[in-house]
């Protein structure tokens, strides 16, 4: 059997939109191209996930863990996530994510293409709702950091780079960007139905998210520690281009 060329790796948690999001991977791509890893925590139900992904046909695994520390233990859950990942990119999925457009599979190709050493790293666009001075909303997109799709050999140069905390996404976008192999890839789009949470009403002590039932208290894990990562990539780049 032919190895995915997409793994998508995904955090779920009482996710009301987990069959919506495989859906729109569903529409927009090929099954033979897409593998799914999730991880559920022990406490819940797996069977809805499970049937969600056998119904799809994508290649897939569920992955239970015991509950962690909310958001302080996500950068642990998507390490073991991206080592068990067979393709040549993993995407950072979130469980209430849509996916807008065909072709964004072929967009990657073309990407890996550009690099003799296949180390990159992509974003596609975000659709979002701008208010404009006579209070119409419209739709409009943005290049963001969330759900970045990283190449194998991107990770494989450090497998322990991922921060502690939420700006797992944020971290591998400072590292990609430095190296000069970040690329956002225009005319793909994708939406999200993050939770949003009003200034006044937000707490500094707690950290919410998408795919998180309820808050988990968050203490402020951002170790950020890119000089020896970024390195270690660069490092890899010049072995490439003296062999």
């Amino acid at each position: 059997m032919n190895s995915p060329f997409v793994s998508i790796v995904m955090l779920v948690r009482n996710s009301p939109y987990f069959e919506r999001a495989i859906e729109s991977v569903l529409r927009t791509s090929s099954v033979k191209d897409v593998e799914v890893l999730v991880k559920v925590d022990s406490d819940e139900d797996i069977s809805p996930y499970a049937n969600v992904l056998k119904r799809s046909g994508l290649s897939h695994k569920i992955l239970v863990y015991e509950r962690g520390e909310g958001s302080n233990d996500t950068h642990i859950f998507w390490l073991d996530l991206f080592r068990l990942a067979k393709g040549d990119f993993i995407f950072m999925f979130g469980d209430d994510m849509i996916m807008h457009d065909n072709g964004w599979v072929e967009k990657l190709r073309e990407v890996l293409s550009l690099f003799e050493d296949q180390i990159v790293v992509c974003t596609f666009s975000k659709v979002v709702k701008r208010k404009f001075k006579n209070g119409v909303r419209r739709n409009g997109t943005k290049k963001g950091t969330m759900c970045p799709v990283i190449n194998r050999k991107f990770f494989e140069c450090n497998k322990e780079y991922i921060s502690p905390g939420r700006g797992v996404d944020k971290y591998i976008r400072l590292i990609a960007t430095t190296v000069k192999r970040y690329i956002h890839i225009r005319g793909i789009k994708f939406s999200v139905n993050q939770i949003k949470v009003k200034d006044k009403d937000k707490d500094p002590n707690v950290c919410r998210g998408y795919g998180f039932g309820g808050e988990a208290k968050c203490t402020k894990l951002w170790k950020f520690e890119p000089e020896k990562h970024i390195e270690k990539i660069r490092q890899k780049i010049r072995e490439s281009s003296t062999n």
